[in-house]
């Protein structure tokens, strides 16, 4: 999932408020964030967080079963003679954002 409405870049209000935290697990991923940007991409995703939130609420990703094979990019595309997975069809980025930010965000930072 690569959208936009999960990203954290160096101007994300969510980032802003990270750096704002003095809790030592606010420091350690402000630190973790600014690596990865440094190293790698100026952009992250939150998958993981979109993935156990999937877990907490089921109204926030739609799951559908479709076959899938892994093209020679390493990318999975739709194939009748694919093997037979779970597939995240749709998400409720608001739904999503609504609970990390209000749950996690203001527990933890």
């Amino acid at each position: 999932t690569f959208n936009d409405k999960i990203a954290i870049t160096k101007q994300s209000s969510l980032l802003k408020r990270i750096k704002k935290s003095k809790k030592e697990i606010a420091i350690l991923t402000r630190l973790n964030i600014v690596y990865f940007f440094k190293l790698l991409f100026p952009k992250t995703f939150m998958h993981d967080p979109l993935a156990l939130s999937a877990l907490l609420r089921n109204d926030i990703v739609l799951f559908k079963d479709r076959k899938v094979k892994i093209n020679d990019e390493g990318l999975m595309k739709i194939s009748k003679n694919g093997t037979k997975t779970k597939l995240s069809f749709r998400t409720n980025y608001d739904h999503f954002n609504n609970l990390f930010n209000n749950r996690v965000i203001e527990y933890y930072f």
